[in-house]
């Protein structure tokens, strides 16, 4: 949600200052591009999932979510320092598609891995302070990054992009190794992951 909220606030003004758009074109392009991308990937990711036969293990979902996540993370990294709006655009949509599938597709397998006494809780607690979060950091580091930086608003938001999905990574790792402890087991684990996105 850091690179989401971040880019929010900064990806308009980016468009304007260093790729010259207008701010009706600005924000109309970057609209449309950030609003179909996390409809999509909330979709599509877990309906790829539920389309594929893992055999009751979670490596092949989680190498999905993990590609997914590393390669959105690289998109983001790449948009805002490559010279055309064009690309910048497609960047926000595709990258948009994949961070927003796999955090769709983390909080659905929370639901059925979660302990049912605190299962609510633990979702809208993850997804109500991964929003506070976002939006209290990701633009404020935006605009500090931008000040200390040579590249101005364009590596801020790219720098952002790779720390943000560095913490990430960290992150699905460490819920993954945690709920194959919880259940007893990597074979427990896999078999509820796997059940919650069929």
């Amino acid at each position: 949600m850091l690179v989401a909220y971040a880019y929010s606030a900064w990806a308009v003004n980016l468009l304007m200052t260093d790729y010259g758009l207008g701010l009706g074109q600005a924000g109309m392009w970057f609209g449309i591009s950030s609003g179909f991308g996390p409809v999509i990937g909330s979709l599509l990711l877990p309906a790829l999932i539920r389309g594929t036969d893992f055999g009751s293990r979670v490596s092949s979902l989680m190498v999905i979510c993990f590609t997914s996540l590393i390669v959105g993370t690289v998109i983001f990294v790449i948009a805002p320092i490559q010279p055309s709006v064009i690309v910048f655009l497609v960047c926000n949509l595709l990258g948009s598609i994949l961070l927003f599938g796999v955090y769709s597709t983390v909080i659905v397998s929370m639901q059925f891995l979660a302990n049912a006494d605190y299962r609510a809780t633990l979702v809208a607690g993850v997804t109500f302070v991964g929003s506070g979060v976002g939006l209290g950091a990701g633009p404020p580091l935006v605009g500090y990054f931008s000040m200390i930086l040579p590249g101005g608003q364009a590596a801020a938001l790219s720098l952002l992009a790779a720390l943000a999905g560095i913490l990430s990574v960290t992150l699905l790792f460490v819920a993954w190794r945690a709920a194959a402890v919880s259940t007893s087991g990597d074979s427990a684990a896999d078999h509820r992951i796997c059940e919650s996105v069929k």
